[in-house]
């Protein structure tokens, strides 16, 4: 879903300097064609475009994208999530995966406080929660099987999703609980494949090894290694497929623990993972996960 988000917008944004300079009503027709053209290239589907004065429409077969500013908020998609009252920027409801993504501006520090509060007083238990000086993330799900994913910088930007959750109940994490900075107080639980991969027998043998001599501090991470490249000595970049979420999440936290916490930064939403720092050896390690169950590790070393 993330992929087609970004594509949208890559798109909304070609059609508004396009429409920059056109005077004419027959201009804007012809540039409404190039981008339902576009679209439907890309999603092999049937588009509905429409362009309003503040809001920008994009209707297929996969669901409905809103595009603009003060967008009514998608109360019938929301579950029990209350209304952030802020700038709704934009709306994507993708109806295969029974999923709905918000974007959002001008939102105070206090409020996006508040406003995870809530919540959490909804029951939604954490399952990744993490807060710094430029903002919070926050995951979390409830007994009903629904997941929440609400994100907030410090220049009042965000996202939230709401989906079924595809995540197994873990410990919870509290940023102020934990001495050493992982985001699970306790030994992680072992968790079972995705039964859809197991119902596939996906053959899970790495197509090439962990090159352990290289990351010696840091263990391997649990799924599928599917490639490996290297710049000389000191760079190697590991690839990965069916990589659970937990289990990215899980090495997050081994990453932290063999020291990759200085000058780091990490974000966190339903549908992507990434965390990149340097050790006291000033090695730098990027960790990146998807929701497509891809994955991938690069770590740098100083020569």
């Amino acid at each position: 879903m993330k992929r087609k988000i970004y594509l949208l917008l890559i798109l909304t944004i070609s059609l508004l300097l396009i429409l920059t300079g056109c005077k004419q009503k027959v201009e804007e027709k012809i540039a409404e064609k190039i981008i339902e053209s576009s679209i439907e290239s890309s999603t092999d589907g049937d588009v509905d475009l429409d362009i309003g004065d503040d809001i920008t429409t994009i209707k297929t077969e996969q669901g409905i994208t809103q595009m603009g500013s003060n967008i009514q908020w998608p109360k019938d998609k929301t579950g029990d999530l209350k209304e952030l009252k802020t700038n709704i920027t934009m709306v994507s409801e993708d109806k295969v995966s029974e999923s709905i993504y918000i974007m959002y501006e001008g939102l105070k520090e206090d409020d996006a406080q508040k406003y995870l509060d809530s919540i959490k007083d909804l029951g939604y238990k954490s399952v990744y929660e993490v807060e710094s000086s430029d903002g919070l993330a926050y995951i979390g799900n409830n007994e009903n099987g629904f997941e929440v994913n609400f994100s907030y910088s410090n220049d009042g930007v965000g996202s939230i999703s709401y989906s079924k959750s595809t995540m197994t109940e873990v410990n919870s994490f509290n940023a102020g609980d934990s001495s050493d900075g992982s985001l699970f107080t306790g030994d992680s639980p072992d968790l079972p494949l995705n039964t859809e991969d197991s119902q596939l027998e996906v053959d899970m043998t790495d197509d090439v090894p962990w090159p352990k001599d290289f990351f010696i501090e840091i263990p391997e991470l649990e799924g599928k290694i599917t490639g490996l490249s290297s710049n000389g000595n000191t760079e190697k970049d590991v690839s990965f497929e069916y990589v659970e979420k937990e289990n990215a999440i899980d090495f997050v936290n081994k990453i932290k623990e063999a020291g990759f916490t200085e000058s780091s930064s990490e974000s966190v939403s339903g549908d992507y993972i990434e965390y990149q720092g340097y050790n006291s050896s000033q090695d730098y390690i990027i960790f990146v996960w998807n929701s497509d169950k891809s994955s991938s590790i690069t770590l740098v070393k100083v020569e």
